[in-house]
């Protein structure tokens, strides 16, 4: 079960760019102004692990980070619903080919695709 989530994990890495490319092309450009890009001083490192610690259930007595055991329900996050809906498509897609179950339309998320 372990090998099966992360070569999930790999596909769903790999399919999301592509999922983004096919849409580009339709999308009007945007005026995003100026943006300003700050640091609190913690490393990029540190960002990271802060930032996956917020968002996985960790167990408590041996610190590993939980598996899926259940069916993937992909959930993408900042993006229209247009382009959201590509790439949790792609994912499903990637989850059924490499044997996991997917849930239905609607179902409550457990894979995430964030967009800051």
């Amino acid at each position: 079960m372990k090998i099966a989530s992360w070569l999930a994990a790999g596909l769903l890495v790999l399919s999301a760019p592509a999922a983004l490319a096919q849409g580009a092309d339709e999308l009007p450009e945007a005026d995003l102004g100026t943006i300003t890009v700050t640091s609190d001083g913690r490393s990029e490192r540190t960002v990271i692990d802060d930032f996956v610690a917020d968002i996985t259930s960790i167990h408590e007595r041996n610190g590993q980070v939980a598996t899926f055991d259940e069916r993937i329900c992909p959930a993408v996050i900042n993006l229209p619903p247009a382009q959201a809906q590509i790439i949790n498509d792609r994912i499903a897609r990637a989850a059924l080919l490499s044997g996991l179950q997917v849930g239905r339309p609607g179902c409550e998320g457990n894979v995430l695709v964030i967009f800051t």
